[in-house]
């Protein structure tokens, strides 16, 4: 009988698909991977400044079995972050943090017939 204990955090630096920087999208989902080494196991996403979105932090557990994530649900505050990743894998060993930005976040709004998004880019 072999048992083999894992005992290594997750080597892979996560990686971030959306949002990108510029979205006027408040409600854009956080999606990206942990990598294949996280599969079924857990990440929690902040942002610095902190509170770049709400519910804050965002997490999800358990990540699909490649490490993928996709976290919808949320409303992000008009502002540049980065965004801080960490990734736990199933055997709870990590975290292992991936920071990716700066990502601006630009709500549009609507002022009389002119729309234009919180970093002051009008349509």
């Amino acid at each position: 009988l072999t048992i083999t204990i894992d005992t290594t955090a997750p080597t892979e630096g996560a990686t971030l698909t959306s949002p990108t920087s510029g979205t006027g999208d408040e409600n854009a989902p956080l999606v990206g991977s942990c990598g294949t080494d996280a599969g079924n196991g857990s990440v929690v996403i902040t942002t610095s400044p902190e509170n770049g979105f709400t519910p804050y932090p965002a997490n999800q557990s358990p990540l699909a079995s490649d490490g993928s994530f996709n976290i919808s649900g949320l409303t992000w505050t008009a502002g540049t972050y980065d965004v801080v990743i960490s990734c736990t894998d199933a055997a709870g060993n990590g975290p292992t943090v991936t920071t990716i930005g700066p990502i601006a976040s630009c709500p549009e709004n609507t002022y009389g017939s002119a729309t234009y998004d919180s970093c002051n880019t009008y349509e």
